[in-house]
């Protein structure tokens, strides 16, 4: 008995490498990483809205004629 033919359109399948244990860690710690930066960059006070001041001043003394 023969094999059937495959077509001719059909691509060779590679077998998938395992991705490393280093890797993972390396990517993992990636992105907490670059969550970290985003969460303290939204924290950060220069980069809030502008708007009414986060702070009371007192009201601006009046000029004495």
């Amino acid at each position: 008995m023969t094999a059937p033919a495959q077509p001719a359109t059909s691509l060779p399948v590679n077998p998938r490498r395992p991705v490393s244990r280093e890797h993972l860690m390396f990517t993992a710690v990636l992105i907490l990483l670059a969550i970290l930066g985003v969460l303290l960059w939204l924290k950060d006070p220069a980069h809030r809205y502008s708007g009414e001041s986060r702070v009371g001043w007192p009201p601006p003394a009046r000029a004495k004629p």
